[in-house]
């Protein structure tokens, strides 16, 4: 049996093209309808989201960029964002084939979660 390359966009994850560090690594956000791919660096949502590095995959709830969405939300705010209360670690390590991806996203329970954002105006 041949087993198929694991690509995020096959369980229902859209690639996000911003330049992220490390940019060797790729990232990916769970899709959902009430999100608009067109706005880049939208650092606010809270949502599922997925990097890749190589077979190596990081799978958590919370904000893309931490650092970002931290500034942010301290200048609208007045406080900072804790990594403790806002990124939910669900998976790492190694993924290599579309079989085996199926099963862990299946395993961890966020398929369906709907997408929400940090702050009163959220």
């Amino acid at each position: 049996m041949t087993k198929t390359t694991f690509n995020p966009t096959d369980i229902g994850f859209f690639h996000r093209r911003e330049n992220l560090y490390p940019p060797e690594v790729e990232y990916y956000e769970l899709d959902h309808p009430d999100i608009d791919k067109s706005i880049q660096n939208d650092w606010m949502r809270y949502n599922v989201f997925l990097s890749k590095d190589g077979a190596y995959v990081t799978i958590w709830v919370g904000v893309l960029e931490l650092h970002a969405a931290s500034e942010i939300y301290e200048r609208k705010y007045g406080f900072e964002l804790s990594y403790e209360q806002h990124h939910d670690l669900h998976f790492k390590g190694h993924i290599r084939s579309k079989e085996a991806g199926e099963v862990i996203w299946d395993a961890l329970g966020v398929k369906g979660y709907t997408p929400g954002y940090l702050g009163p105006d959220g």
